[in-house]
C-alpha cells in the first residue's frame, strides 16, 4: 500500500490534537481502573474516535480537519456520564493555540 506524502498538520492543529489525545488517554486509563462492566466498551469507543487521528496529522491536507472532527464526534459523550465532548475539547484547544 502506498502511503500518502507526509505533510504534518499546521502547528495549532497538531498541538490541539495532541492535547486532545493526551487528555483522552488519561481519561481512558482512569476508567479502566474503576470497577465497571462498561469500562471496556467505553474505552473501545474512545479508541475508535482516536485511532485515525495520528495518521491524519502526519498526512495533512485541509480536508483532514473535518475528518478529524468527525472522528472525535464518533465518541458519544452523552452515553457516558462524566465523559468529555472530544470535539469540543479539541476546538477549544485549537482556538487557544491560534492566539
Amino acid at each position: 500500500m502506498n502511503e500518502p506524502t507526509a505533510t504534518l498538520a499546521p502547528e495549532p492543529v497538531l498541538k490541539a490534537a495532541l492535547w486532545t489525545i493526551y487528555r483522552t488517554l488519561c481519561y481512558a486509563r482512569n476508567i479502566t481502573i474503576q470497577p465497571s462492566t462498561d469500562a471496556a466498551q467505553q474505552t473501545n469507543d474512545l479508541m475508535e474516535a482516536l485511532h485515525d487521528i495520528p495518521f491524519a496529522l502526519m498526512h495533512w491536507d485541509e480536508s483532514r480537519l473535518e475528518t478529524l472532527r468527525l472522528h472525535l464526534r464518533c465518541f458519544d459523550h452523552t452515553s457516558w456520564p462524566g465523559s468529555t465532548n472530544l470535539e469540543q475539547m479539541f476546538d477549544q484547544k485549537l482556538v487557544e493555540m491560534q492566539k
